[in-house]
């Protein structure tokens, strides 16, 4: 980032024409860089020409001075305590003043965030090459601080990444990266959690705060099933979390067990690369195109300010949300009678969700079940990508798999797109059983008609659930951050009632 913004902050201020000081500010700047906490990036250093008193970092590593404030300074100290002070933005993520959250932090509440990659933005960054949002770049806006205007309609997978790590430095967030929570204990008489995380280098520290949440999505760890016979299969096997390109299975066989978003990108992105794929059907999926049927769901955002529409999709009712689903799905149908004959044609099992409600209503219940189609539908019908049901298949063999009828359906490569295991598997493995059976289920439709434990006080004291779609994140935090900072405040009760 700092790279692609450099020749946009030299064409604004000019780069100031003395080489020798130029020389001084590089040679002090990169042998402080190398006693910092990142030695081994490659720091760069400006003096841009600009009479203001400035001196500012951007990510990446870049550095930059005016000439007014090089002129302002009396001696080399206060020359080095300014440059150090620039260096510890890009070697911590966040200013020393303001280590908050966004949403928490323009309340006032210190917050940390961890995160176990090794940079923001790591767990886009590292999904497989073709990733690309699937709905449109105007509905995800994050909080305070959206999208350049000149974005495509789509972002890309590395633009998400990329945005997330300027997100955190621009909105100057505490970030520990390289960092896992490892366990968690909430001590009730002094209201607090003891939680231990883990850094890189296997250092362990015990942090103190009154309130946890889990901000990891609304899924832990990859789902790895014990598939019949699947220890004999003599071929690479991995979760579609692993996989990052087809380019290395050029020329060879793969199966994809699995019709989600995920597994539907594997094999279009294997097809791409020279791959013979077929997809394991397990269950009835619902495929719709992205344009025009998905860009339905977004229809409360249309003509109105972002706000405005966020605030219309946050006061439906669920009697009122499900009768707008069911229209919407009915006109989806509609709009993709075409692809979803093909693909009925061609032995794909497809449903349009419970009670006709679609797939929006699938992801407020399981976040699953569904694909919104960016091309391999088109692939399937046309039979470039192969497709097979689960059930034709007896058990996985050396070779592939050994179907029902005696034939074997060679492969060299088995991706799992099998999803993910629910958070409260995750919390019982990380705040123990106890506290998962407390809490319940995380997502899905509660009894009072909103979603389970997410965005509000859940059974345990202190425990929060964020996740869902860059829309729900955007609208939700804020209630989120509203409701903590109302409880540091003693305007609300800490436990729920």
């Amino acid at each position: 980032m700092g790279q692609e913004a450099d020749p946009q902050i030299l064409a604004q201020y000019g780069l100031y024409a003395d080489s020798s000081l130029q020389r001084f500010i590089t040679e002090k700047g990169r042998a402080m860089g190398k006693i910092s906490h990142r030695p081994n990036l490659e720091y760069h250093f400006r003096v841009v020409d600009s009479e203001v008193l400035n001196a500012f970092a951007v990510p990446g590593g870049y550095v930059y001075f005016t000439r007014g404030i090089m002129a302002h300074f009396n001696n080399e100290a206060q020359f080095a305590g300014v440059l150090g002070h620039e260096i510890g933005h890009i070697t911590a993520r966040h200013t020393v003043q303001q280590q908050r959250n966004a949403m928490l932090g323009q309340l006032g509440v210190d917050t940390l965030v961890i995160d176990k990659h090794e940079c923001m933005g790591d767990n886009w960054r590292k999904r497989y090459h073709s990733l690309a949002l699937h709905n449109p770049t105007d509905i995800n806006h994050l909080p305070y601080l959206p999208f350049p205007p000149t974005w495509p309609v789509y972002l890309t997978k590395d633009m998400v990444a990329d945005w997330f790590e300027t997100y955190a430095w621009a909105m100057e967030i505490n970030c520990w990266t390289s960092t896992e929570l490892t366990s968690g204990t909430y001590d009730e008489s002094a209201g607090r959690w003891n939680v231990v995380v883990r850094q890189a280098d296997g250092a362990e520290r015990t942090l103190h705060p009154r309130h946890l949440i889990f901000a990891n999505g609304l899924v832990g760890f990859p789902c790895m099933p014990d598939l019949p016979g699947l220890k004999d299969f003599k071929g690479t096997v991995m979760h579609t979390s692993e996989f990052t390109s087809g380019a290395d299975w050029r020329g060879k066989k793969a199966l994809v067990l699995g019709t989600g978003t995920s597994a539907h990108d594997v094999a279009q992105d294997l097809h791409a690369n020279g791959v013979e794929a077929t997809l394991i059907q397990r269950g009835s999926t619902m495929v719709v195109s992205i344009d025009p049927s998905a860009k339905l769901t977004y229809g409360l955002h249309d003509g109105v300010p972002l706000d405005d529409g966020d605030l219309l999709v946050s006061t439906n009712t669920l009697p009122v949300l499900k009768r707008n689903l069911q229209q919407i799905t009915a006109r989806m149908v509609e709009l993709d009678r075409k692809l979803i004959d093909g693909l009925i044609a061609r032995g794909f099992k497809w449903n349009d969700g419970e009670d006709h409600t679609g797939h929006n209503m699938m992801i407020r219940t399981r976040y699953g079940g569904y694909y919104l189609n960016a091309g391999c539908a088109e692939l399937i019908i046309s039979g470039e990508v192969g497709l097979m049901q689960f059930d034709q298949i007896e058990r996985f063999v050396a070779e592939g798999a050994l179907l029902k009828d005696g034939s074997v359906k060679p492969a060299d490569l088995l991706v799992l797109g099998t999803g993910f295991v629910t958070q409260e598997v995750l919390v019982g493995k990380l705040l123990g059983d106890a506290v998962a059976r407390k809490v319940g289920p995380v997502w899905g439709i509660a009894p009072d008609g909103e979603m389970n434990n997410m965005w509000r006080r859940t059974a345990q004291e202190g425990l929060w659930f964020v996740g869902g779609s860059f829309t729900n994140c955007r609208i939700y935090s804020r209630y989120v951050a509203m409701q903590i900072k109302a409880m540091e405040s003693g305007l609300l009760s800490r436990s729920r009632m």
